[in-house]
């Protein structure tokens, strides 16, 4: 991890950070369809190295809504991220003939250069061990709410 836990608040990847923040409000606004008044900024960004042997063990990013993966290498036999989700509707062990996005407990993505990937903060991922010579660059970031969120008739209302 890079020593910098606000890397994308240097002047000099001012162009980066206005990528990734467009990113995310097409993502919250296009695809989540989060209303115009609720923002998400970035809190954190920083840089991740693996070099050979070296991972990243499962975890979520607490205290954020929205968090990103930037591939900065890519190709080869580099270690994908993979995603984990815990199904309480489905608390017994299946057999499915087919894996998709619904019945899948584990998805993962290579890396490929220049790619970025959203996914929900809570939302469980690991990297497995770094079998290359070659290292795996990514920049991760967290996000939290800007605006007024909640409704203020059922008395959920909170300006942030």
């Amino acid at each position: 991890k890079s020593s910098s836990d606000r890397i994308l608040e240097r002047p000099e990847l001012s162009v980066l950070q206005a990528f990734v923040q467009k990113q995310i409000k097409s993502y919250t606004q296009n695809l989540l369809k989060l209303d115009s008044s609720i923002d998400l900024y970035i809190t954190q960004s920083w840089l991740n190295k693996a070099g050979k042997d070296q991972y990243h063990p499962l975890h979520n990013h607490p205290n954020s809504v929205l968090s990103g993966v930037l591939f900065l290498s890519g190709g080869g036999k580099l270690p994908p991220i993979r995603f984990h989700r815990f199904n309480p509707l489905f608390p017994l062990e299946l057999n499915f003939t087919e894996l998709n996005d619904f019945n899948a407990t584990c998805r993962w993505f290579e890396p490929v250069y220049g790619q970025l990937i959203l996914f929900p903060s809570s939302l469980l991922h690991d990297v497995t061990p770094n079998k290359t010579d070659s290292t795996r660059i990514t920049l991760s970031f967290n996000t939290f709410v800007r605006g007024e969120i909640g409704n203020a008739g059922a008395l959920t209302s909170l300006t942030i």
